[in-house]
């Protein structure tokens, strides 16, 4: 007989996603609704509806030690209901619940937060009276752990039924003050799947022995786009674990790159074909929008505009309203317009004279070709970058790391978007 398991990653009770218009409220969409606290309403509702045998949550349950207080009135509400209808309900504690979490379940009748402390703790899951699933998880003991989970091993029970691992970590070893985890120290434990919290960004595959991790449940902001849910588990019957996603998250996050070439007069066209653009998105991603209430979606324009300033004066317009319209049953938004797009800037015409615009022109032609004149530039305007940012204004900031190609796309960026300013202030090039 399997077990089916719902497990959630990075919850964060208690914050809320950035960047929505106020305004969805006026098209029936209120904010309280795309909260991480309406997502763990609906991961109840699911895990009763669907008579699941557990509720598994991987750390960052809750944003904060100042959230407590209203983190507690929810997940207590929610493990009251899942307790009530029979389904467990474990988790362990992340980085930023490690002082919260471990009270709230002291509090909170029938939630189990396993591994308090550091220390490696078994939870079995039962059907009536037998074993179908064994917990393994850990918890973390401070806010910064600078050192592996598995540097003082699980002592495993003895035992049948199969174990699946929950833990939160860093699995990339970039943050070394976050449980940092090499994945060979995963490949000695006899574990069906190891659910991890922590990154955001789901990484879990669906194969025979699932390790990686779950994300969060909600994208908090336009930095978390793409596909964000639950997934379900089922572990201990014939055949590997099975591992699904369980769209419950009611907000997503989108980019869309929309190329504005053609766009001969973008005070009449922009808008229009932005419509069919989002309209587009959502019908490819048909079912990932199931249930999704609304989408926020940041459009970068590209390509070379044979009507710049036009196109520049329509995003401002654009962007000084709220765009909002149904895409299908969910809720579209553009959350951020970015203008990449360039002018159609005849350079070697250009560059024939030695006012502004032609030394700029010649400057450009010059990064775009390369050699030896695109190197002193890019040389110069390292030197200046470095010079800025030893600035007393920026000395806590880290120092960026560009590499040549880099800059040189910044310059040219930059350069351009100096000529088009340059040549508004004279007759247009014949």
């Amino acid at each position: 007989m399997s077990a089916r398991i719902l497990c959630v990653g990075d919850l964060h009770l208690g914050r809320v996603p950035t960047r929505l218009p106020r305004q969805l409220a006026e098209h029936g969409v209120m904010l309280n609704e795309l909260t991480p606290a309406a997502a763990w309403r609906r991961v109840v509702e699911h895990a009763i509806a669907e008579r699941v045998d557990a509720v598994v949550l991987a750390g960052d349950v809750v944003e904060s030690s100042n959230a407590r207080y209203e983190a507690f009135g929810h997940l207590e509400q929610g493990v009251g209901r899942l307790v009530a209808a029979g389904v467990d309900v474990c988790a362990v504690a992340g980085n930023h619940d490690v002082e919260t979490l471990p009270r709230l379940a002291r509090q909170i009748s029938g939630f189990h937060l396993l591994g308090e402390g550091g220390c490696w703790e078994e939870h079995e899951i039962t059907q009536g009276s037998r074993t179908v699933v064994r917990l393994l998880g850990w918890s973390f003991p401070a806010p910064r752990h600078d050192v592996s989970p598995f540097d003082e091993p699980p002592q495993l029970r003895e035992g049948e039924a199969p174990l699946v691992g929950l833990l939160h970590c860093d699995l990339s070893g970039s943050e070394r003050a976050y449980a940092p985890v090499r994945r060979a120290e995963f490949d000695p434990w006899p574990v069906s799947a190891w659910l991890l919290g922590h990154v955001h960004k789901p990484s879990i595959e669906a194969d025979s022995h699932p390790l990686g991790y779950l994300g969060s449940l909600v994208g908090l902001d336009p930095g978390e786009p793409g596909y964000h849910s639950a997934w379900l588990l089922c572990v201990g019957g014939v055949g590997p674990p099975l591992l699904s996603r369980v769209p419950l998250s009611p907000l997503r996050w989108e980019r869309l790159n929309l190329d504005v070439s053609a766009l001969a007069e973008p005070e009449k066209e922009l808008h229009p074909v932005l419509v069919d653009a989002l309209r587009g998105r959502a019908k490819w991603l048909g079912g990932e929008l199931a249930g999704t209430r609304a989408m926020g979606v940041r459009v970068t324009l590209s390509g070379r505009s044979p009507a710049l300033r036009a196109l520049r004066a329509e995003v401002e317009r654009l962007m000084s309203q709220a765009l909002i319209f149904p895409v299908g049953e969910t809720l579209a938004f553009v959350e951020k317009i970015i203008n990449d797009a360039r002018a159609e800037h005849p350079l070697d015409l250009l560059a024939q004279g030695n006012d502004p615009p032609a030394l700029l022109a010649q400057d450009l032609q010059a990064l775009h070709v390369g050699g030896a004149p695109a190197a002193d530039l890019l040389a110069q305007a390292a030197r200046s970058l470095r010079a800025l940012v030893q600035q007393p204004v920026f000395r806590w900031l880290d120092s960026p790391q560009l590499d040549e190609e880099e800059l040189r796309r910044w310059l040219i960026r930059a350069g351009e978007a100096a000529l088009d300013e340059l040549l508004t202030q004279k007759e247009p090039v014949k």
